[in-house]
Order: C-alpha cells, then structure tokens, then sequence
C-alpha cells in the first residue's frame, strides 16, 4: 500500500492557496490602481469643462463659488472629490469637497490633478481636482480571493492525493522488483517486510532496495570472478597430469602400467563430477530438473550411503552412526536423493571431531533426513549463505582437509536444489563449538517435475 506523508502534502497545499490569494488580492488592487487613475483623469476633464464653460458664460468668476456647491453634490460619488476653482492670479475663488487646507495638503500628492481654463484664448484661471480614495480591495475582492484560495486548496489537495498515490504505486513496483532481483530466502523477506512498514516514505525504501540489489550484484560479482578461478584451477591441475602423463607416454612410447592409468581415471572422473555438478545445478535453478520418480526405501539408501563411505570416515577415525525406527518410503528420484545423501554426509564427515549421526524418521509434513556432526559449528552470520552456489564459510573449514581440496562450495547448494526440486526443503543449524546439522524435509508423494 502506497505511504503518504500528510504534513506535506497540507503544508503544499496551503503554500499555493496562500499564493493564490496573494494573487488575486493584487489583481484587484492593480485593477483598483487603473480604475482610480481613469476617473481622476475623468473628473479633472468634467470639472475643467464646467469651469470653463461657467467663465465662458459669466465672463468671470463671479458667483461661481454659489454654483459649484449648488452642482457639487450631483456629481457621482461625489464624497470622494475635491475640487478648486482659481482665478488667472492663483486666487481660490471656489472649492468643493474638504476645502482649502485639504488642497494645500494635496499639492504635494500625486493624486492631485490641474489643468488650465483657457477661454476665447486667454488664460483665465485654473481647475484643481483630487481623489482620496484609498487603494484598498473592496470585500468584494477580499471575498473572491478567499473563495479562490479554497477552490485551489481543495484541488491540490486531491491533485497531490492523485499523484501522491500514482508516485508511490510506482515506487512500490520498483522496491518489489529490487527485493524480486535478491535471494529468496524467507528471513529476507520477513525482514524486509518489516522494514518497509516501519517507513514512511518510499523514496527512501527504494533508495534502499537499490542499495541492497547493488551489494547483490557486487557480491555475486565478487562471486563469479572467485567462481571463474576456482573451476579453472579446479580444471587446471587434473587436465594437467593427465596431459603431461599422456606425453611422456607417447614420447618414450611405453605403455601405461595399470597404476598410472588408475590415477588418470581418477583425474578424468574428478573432471567430470565438476561438469556435472555445474550442469545438474544449472538445470535445477532453471526448473528444467528431470526426476525418474519411483517408489523406494529412503532408510535403506541412507544405509547403503553410510556403507558406501564407511572405509573414508574409519580412515578419518571417524565413526558414522544411524538411526531410523522405520522403513520410510518415499516416491522420488532415488539417484538425485542418493547424491543428496553423500554430499551432506560428505560434508559432515570434512568437519566432525569424532562422529557424524544419520537419523531417518517421519514427521507431520512428510519425511526427514537429518545430518549432524560434532565439529566446531557454524559462525550465525555464515548460515543463510551455506546453500547458495560456490559459498564456502570460512568459520567452517574443515578439520581434514585443506583450504583448497574444499571444494568449489557446489555440494549443498546442489542439497537445496535437489530438496526443492522434490517439493521439499533444507534447514541448517549451529552452534559454535558444538556442531552443526542440516534437516532435509521431503514429502512421502509430491507432484514435482518427472521424466
């Protein structure tokens, strides 16, 4: 669900219906302005008219000052003039409005207006006009600007609803296709949940998806270039002995004893079950996994595993003990469970002290397989990454064998595949100084993939 962040979006909105207003309110007032302007220049050329035609009339200004306040009160808005009538020497003969004072105050004022009389040619005198109206909006602009400020208010607010909405749709596709971009592991996904309900703003929560996708990459950058080095050094030293064998072979031209060609068989199948791991690891995380499904006793195979690799944990003084109270069948690829077996068991028997112990038993959401040692455990941080391809743990290395005859850290990401190919999963746990185990649940009849 998209976040909005409401103090935001009224602070926007109330910033653009202010400015509004403000805009509105000066509109008025400069219409206001231009409206004042156009009737003083009306009443200056009303008033100068009627003085000229009274000095036209009465070949003076005698008894004008009687007929000015006699004609004064008929002009429109008439309480907000003021007029003067001087004669040829400047001599105030009339005045309308607020007197003579109030057009000495004036004379300063750019409201105030005068224009000379001229009749018949000669100069005889001069019309003063003034406004004192005050360049204030009327209530009816007031009114109009509120009235505007709100209608904007409103839009904006449903505007910013709208885009807010369409933004954070966006932002949550593009958060939910970074998370889709990360492993798929249920404590990511909790974790992550958790963390986009604690933020509110989803610039932030993309910001940080991003930059939890980009370690990704890196990382599995990292991971290649190491990948990359491993196979060829994986690859190297085999295709090497054997090459160097078969040339000394040819150019002393002796055949091989059995011994030599043992050691090449050798070379050749550890060069194979790379190919092959690296290939059934391919098909599993495309879904293109293959199982020749059939009924078979999964406590017999695990038996037959501990057999198999019982003179290997006896050389290592390492003792394998397994426990089952049934025969527990199950429908699935019997090969792809066997390899299953041998690389946990594989992978006990390179970190146990003293034992490794197989338990095969049922539980409520099918079968269990279970895998612990008695090694010095897993570091916490090291265990939701031991099941991706080419992770080796550093905190877990083995006990019988070096840093380089590890492995490419293939064998339990193989486990994770194989599981879930079954409809089943894997679990790990450890803790340090005490051990490790690894849990594979499969269910006794699953509908997965099937030649």
């Amino acid at each position: 669900m998209g976040k909005r962040n409401p103090l935001r979006m009224w602070l926007l909105a109330t910033i653009t219906a202010f400015i509004t207003v403000a805009a509105v309110l000066l509109c008025g007032w400069l219409t206001m302005i231009h409206s004042d302007q156009t009737e003083r220049q009306r009443l200056l050329l009303y008033w100068s008219s009627y003085a000229a035609q009274f000095a036209e009339s009465h070949s003076g200004w005698e008894g004008v000052d009687k007929q000015l306040a006699a004609d004064g009160p008929y002009y429109p808005e008439q309480e907000l003039i003021d007029v003067a009538i001087l004669d040829a020497k400047g001599q105030l003969v009339a005045s309308y409005g607020l007197g003579e004072e109030r057009l000495q105050n004036h004379a300063s004022s750019s409201k105030k207006q005068f224009k000379t009389i001229i009749v018949n040619g000669k100069n005889v005198g001069k019309v003063i006009t003034g406004s004192h109206q005050e360049h204030w909006p009327k209530l009816t602009i007031w009114l109009l600007s509120l009235a505007a400020g709100l209608v904007v208010f409103a839009i904006v607010l449903v505007w910013m609803n709208l885009m807010m909405g369409r933004l954070n749709r966006s932002l949550a596709r593009l958060v939910n296709q970074a998370h889709s971009l990360l492993p798929k592991r249920q404590e990511d996904h909790s974790a992550w949940a958790a963390y986009s309900d604690q933020h509110d703003d989803w610039l932030v929560t993309a910001s940080d998806a991003l930059t939890a996708v980009q370690a990704y990459i890196d990382r599995l950058e990292t991971v290649r270039r190491t990948m990359v080095a491993d196979v060829a050094h994986e690859l190297r030293t085999p295709l090497a002995i054997l090459r160097t064998t078969l040339e000394n072979a040819l150019f002393t031209e002796t055949i091989l004893p059995p011994s030599k060609i043992s050691a090449l068989h050798s070379e050749t199948i550890r060069v194979s079950k790379l190919v092959y791991d690296l290939q059934e690891l391919a098909l599993a995380e495309s879904g293109h996994l293959l199982l020749e499904k059939k009924w078979f006793s999964l406590s017999e195979l695990s038996l037959a595993v501990i057999e198999a690799i019982a003179v290997d944990a006896e050389e290592k003084g390492l003792s394998i003990q397994f426990k089952t109270e049934l025969d527990i069948r199950i429908h699935a690829d019997e090969n792809r469970l066997r390899q299953l077996v041998v690389n946990l068991l594989g992978n006990a028997l390179r970190h146990a002290r003293t034992k490794v112990t197989l338990t095969v038993g049922l539980s409520q959401e099918g079968a269990f397989l279970m895998i612990a040692d008695d090694g010095i455990g897993i570091e916490e941080e090291d265990i939701p990454r031991l099941f991706e391809r080419f992770y080796r743990a550093q905190s877990g290395l083995s006990l019988h064998e070096t840093t380089s005859a590890a492995g490419l850290g293939l064998g339990l990401a193989i486990v994770k595949q194989y599981a879930q190919a079954h409809g089943g999963r894997v679990t790990a746990q450890s803790s340090w100084g005490e051990g490790a185990s690894f849990t594979v649940l499969l269910p006794v009849m699953s509908e997965g993939r099937s030649a």
